[in-house]
C-alpha cells in the first residue's frame, strides 16, 4: 500500500472518530489531523475541507446501507422499495447513540441531504413510471417525502 492510501485510510478512521466523539461542529480539520497523525495540509489536499470529508464519511455509510439491502432487495426488480429500505436503514445508523450528534449536524449543514441524491435516478424513473405520466421538476422531492 502506497502513502497517499495509508494518510487517506488514516484520516478517514480519525474523520469517524472525531466525529462519533464531537459531532460535525465541535471538530475541526486540525483535530481530524492530530487523530491521524497527519498535517492539517494532508487532510485539505486529499478532502479539500471538513465538509468534503463528512460527506465521504456519509457515503460510507450510505455504502453500507447499499451492502445490507442488496442482501434483502433486488434493485433491479423493485428500486423503489430498495431505495426506501436502504435510507430507512441508513437513517436508523446514523441516529444510533454513536453518530446521532454528527447526524443532526449533518442534517443542519445541509451534508446529509446532498447525499440522498447520490444514486437514486433508477428509483426516481421507476417511480415516476409507476406513479406519474408526466415528469415534474417536484418529482424528487416528492419521492423523497414519502420515503
Amino acid at each position: 500500500m502506497n502513502n497517499t492510501v495509508d494518510s487517506k485510510c488514516a484520516i478517514m478512521r480519525a474523520a469517524f472518530r472525531q466525529f462519533e466523539k464531537n459531532g460535525y461542529y465541535q471538530t475541526g480539520i486540525r483535530d481530524i489531523a492530530v487523530d491521524a497523525n497527519v498535517s492539517t495540509g494532508l487532510v485539505n489536499h486529499h478532502f479539500e475541507s471538513k465538509k468534503k470529508l463528512a460527506t465521504q464519511v456519509i457515503a460510507f455509510f450510505w455504502s453500507r446501507a447499499d451492502e445490507w439491502t442488496e442482501h434483502h432487495i433486488d434493485p433491479k426488480k423493485d428500486p423503489v422499495l430498495y431505495d426506501a429500505v436502504a435510507t430507512r436503514w441508513m437513517n436508523r445508523q446514523m441516529m444510533g447513540e454513536k453518530y446521532r450528534r454528527f447526524y443532526m449536524d449533518s442534517l443542519r449543514e445541509d451534508i446529509f441531504f446532498d447525499s440522498l441524491t447520490r444514486s437514486t435516478n433508477s428509483a426516481v424513473i421507476a417511480f415516476r413510471k409507476k406513479y406519474f405520466s408526466v415528469p415534474d421538476q417536484d418529482l424528487v422531492l416528492l419521492y423523497g417525502s414519502i420515503l
